[in-house]
C-alpha cells in the first residue's frame, strides 16, 4: 500500500466533499498566508478585509491611497499569488 501524507489525505478529501465556497474559504486562508509576505506592512495595515469569491480576489480598504496601490499593483499581486500556488485560482481582483 502506498504511503500517503496527512496533507494529501486531507487534499483528497476536501476535493471530494466540499462545495465551491468552502473551498473559496481555504483557498482565502492560504492566500492571506502569502498576502503578509508580498505587501508592505503599511498597506495590509489599511486593509479591512480580504476573500476569494468566484475566483475573485475582493479587497475592502480604509484608506484612499492604499486602495490607489493596491490598484497599480493588482496585476503584480494576482500573478504573484497564483504563481505561490502554482494555480491560476485568482482571475481577478476588486478592491473597493
Amino acid at each position: 500500500m502506498p504511503r500517503v501524507t496527512l496533507m494529501q489525505a486531507m487534499q483528497k478529501m476536501i476535493d471530494k466533499k466540499t462545495t465551491p465556497s468552502f473551498q473559496d474559504g481555504l483557498l482565502t486562508v492560504r492566500i492571506r498566508q502569502i498576502w503578509v509576505g508580498i505587501l508592505p506592512q503599511i498597506i495590509l495595515m489599511h486593509v479591512t478585509s480580504m476573500r476569494l469569491h468566484n475566483h475573485v480576489l475582493i479587497i475592502k480598504t480604509n484608506d484612499g491611497p492604499t486602495k490607489d496601490e493596491l490598484l497599480r499593483l493588482k496585476n503584480d499581486i494576482q500573478n504573484k499569488i497564483n504563481e505561490l500556488l502554482k494555480s491560476p485560482v485568482i482571475q481577478s481582483i476588486k478592491i473597493y
